[in-house]
């Protein structure tokens, strides 16, 4: 057995294996199985939300997110302006974000849940 065949079969993925990804998790942020989870569990539905505060290291992650989170598709979605803070259907990163305000290990984002 190779490496890679190792690394694959034992189910460890690193930069290596990307490519072995099924495709609904290879194009993700990685929460599509915990924001599953958490919807059913707390029983929250889309209509509960009122603002999202989504880790935005790079501006494809927030898409990524949105979709993994259940809130449309995420390019589309952006696009019609209901990320927006004022007429949005459910705003987005309403203090801006990490790429506008700053990256301190995602703390500016729970000041802002606190805010809202």
């Amino acid at each position: 057995m190779s490496w890679l065949q190792a690394i694959t079969t034992s189910g460890i993925r690193g930069p290596f294996t990307w490519m072995n990804l099924p495709d609904d998790i290879f194009v993700s942020s990685g929460n599509l199985s915990i924001a599953r989870r958490l919807h059913e569990r707390a029983s929250v539905r889309l209509e509960n939300v009122d603002v999202a505060l989504l880790y935005d290291n790079f501006t494809p992650t927030v898409l990524t997110q949105i979709e993994d989170c259940g809130f449309y598709e995420g390019g589309a979605f952006v696009e019609s302006g209901s990320i927006r803070f004022k007429g949005g259907l459910i705003p987005v990163n309403t203090h801006g974000g990490q790429l506008s305000q700053a990256c301190i290990i995602g703390m500016p984002h729970i000041a802002e849940a606190v805010e809202q």
